[in-house]
């Protein structure tokens, strides 16, 4: 689990994410597994709701998107990808290196026939709610 801060950002943010949606929502978190359970622990996160598979590996925040293809395997967002593409996650959300993220996607997700790139979302909260923004890089059709 890669990000600026790894485990101790996500790990509480996930704990806040299970308390807002549904009891049947579940999570699987990719990382380091001794330190993802460590922040459970101090987070009080229990296991029922969270599945926890180690990787040993991550993806450097600095690391360009063509070096995270090639040494991408075996890493906590290569991992989370293919749960994605195996049908056992729906979504992957990261903290991690976007570009990374998103040449990983492509490459194991693999793109609709009439799209050229992904696309990005971002949720802002604001006094009457969130607004979620699509990347306007996408394309259109």
């Amino acid at each position: 689990m890669g990000g600026d801060t790894g485990p101790t950002v996500v790990v509480p943010a996930c704990a806040a994410a299970l308390q807002a949606l549904s009891a049947e929502t579940r999570l699987l978190i990719h990382g380091d597994e001794a330190a993802i359970r460590a922040e459970m622990a101090r987070c009080k996160l229990s296991e029922g709701r969270v599945e926890v598979r180690h990787a040993d590996r991550v993806i450097a925040m600095d690391e360009k998107p063509a070096q995270a293809l090639r040494r991408g395997k075996g890493t906590s967002m290569w991992a989370a990808v293919e749960t994605i593409r195996d049908g056992q996650a729906g979504v992957a959300v990261s903290a991690g290196n976007t570009g990374a993220l998103m040449a990983i996607s492509k490459l194991i997700l693999r793109m609709s026939a009439d799209l050229d790139r992904p696309a990005l979302t971002a949720s802002i909260p604001h006094s009457k709610g969130v607004t979620t923004f699509l990347d306007v890089g996408a394309n259109v059709d």
